[in-house]
């Protein structure tokens, strides 16, 4: 059984998808939101990059924010 090492993406920002998706709902920058996960805005903008999920979530949210 082949069993990925979690990393503190899946640690700390995975469980908080919907909590991130509500806080740039919001109008949070993506600067307040790692500051929420209390880690660095150039962390979070790698974790942008190799993780579709939290991409997905940002620019969903994005599109919410520009129909209300």
């Amino acid at each position: 059984m082949n069993k990925e090492k979690k990393t503190k993406y899946h640690i700390y920002v995975e469980p908080r998808l919907q909590e991130i998706k509500a806080w740039a709902c919001e109008g949070l920058t993506e600067e307040e939101i790692s500051k929420n996960l209390h880690i660095a805005y150039s962390t979070f903008k790698e974790y942008k990059k190799k993780h579709l999920a939290l991409s997905d979530v940002l620019k969903n949210a994005r599109a919410y924010d520009n129909e209300v």
